[in-house]
């Protein structure tokens, strides 16, 4: 599972941008809680799996 899809990129429409902490935060408190609340305990959960050319710059960026 991914949380965002093109995490560089800016929308027209309505779309979200986290950053770093912040997706880390939403798997933490929100997401993981309720995979392991409903039995998808196991899911694998990856991040930055678009723009991965810019992987660095995120990091250092944010």
């Amino acid at each position: 599972m991914t949380i965002q899809y093109g995490p560089e990129a800016k929308e027209v429409w309505d779309s979200c941008l986290y950053t770093g902490e912040e997706e880390r935060d939403f798997i933490k408190t929100h997401l993981g809680p309720s995979l392991e609340k409903h039995g998808h305990g196991d899911v694998k959960i990856i991040i930055w799996d678009h723009n991965r050319d810019v992987i660095f710059d995120y990091k250092c960026q944010r």
